[in-house]
């Protein structure tokens, strides 16, 4: 009885020690990083190889052989993993893209005659916050308004936290012809005692003083107001030339 019992327990004890000792089935997976900016080739992927027997070789759909797959532009793609047994496995991957920065809105003010006050706002989807911007593509900061700016032909850069950095068209900015008549942008006023003349604008003009032939007596930029003494000049007929790069005014001064 003890002999048969023990015939008959060895071929079970021997198949679960060769049973213990199989690899584990051989299997690929894929580990990827897409690319840091639309259209750039810096993404990877990466193998992970479990079971089977050590000794793999690598096959990929593009015919590289290297473990790993580095400077991966977007797209799709399979692996096959062989090991020294002959078993095989097989994973797919795809990269992809991030949304492209782009241009979602544009606001402008076009500058007035004289004055750098023209303004450029932008707004952009796309690429991965926060965004920076650049007016020559070398000092950035993340405010999207560029004001004081003077009549011209600007391009904004814009770039993203991964670096990634777009431009935009050119943006021109043309002076903005007033409609008032320029005599209703200033005020003159004349102190007899004390023989002076006050100008006073609410906006940068420029003013000339002349005499009759052309001559420059004062020749200033005003902002606020500008006194003009005349006490010191000789009798005789004066005129006062403003303008504001655009439109030019003339009042006749009389020196008496």
């Amino acid at each position: 009885m003890y002999l048969f019992l023990k015939s008959f327990f060895f071929p079970i004890l021997l198949n679960a020690v060769l049973s213990s000792n199989s690899p584990a089935p051989l299997e690929v997976h894929v580990q990827v990083t897409h690319p840091t900016c639309t259209g750039k080739c810096d993404g990877t992927v990466k193998l992970m190889v479990t079971g089977g027997q050590p000794g793999y070789t690598y096959q990929w759909s593009n015919g590289l052989r290297s473990e790993n797959y580095y400077d991966v532009c977007a797209g799709k793609g399979s692996v096959t993993v062989k090991d020294i047994a002959g078993n095989s496995s097989t994973a797919n991957w795809e990269l992809i893209d991030p949304p492209p920065i782009g241009i979602e809105k544009l606001l402008t003010k076009q500058p007035t005659a004289g004055q750098s006050d023209g303004r450029i706002e932008i707004e952009v989807t796309g690429g991965l916050l926060p965004y920076q911007f650049s007016l020559d593509g070398e000092k950035f900061s993340t405010s999207n308004v560029f004001n004081g700016l003077a009549p011209g032909a600007y391009v904004i850069n814009i770039k993203d936290t991964n670096g990634c950095t777009v431009q935009s068209g050119t943006i021109i900015l043309n002076v903005v012809a007033p409609s008032a008549d320029l005599k209703s942008l200033y005020h003159l006023t004349y102190n007899e005692e004390k023989k002076i003349l006050h100008l006073y604008s609410n906006v940068p003009l420029y003013m000339q003083l002349l005499d009759l032939v052309g001559r420059k007596m004062e020749d200033e930029e005003l902002s606020k107001g500008r006194d003009i003494f005349i006490d010191n000049l000789e009798y005789g007929v004066y005129f006062l030339k403003v303008t504001d790069g655009t439109r030019t005014s003339y009042e006749k001064i009389v020196r008496f």
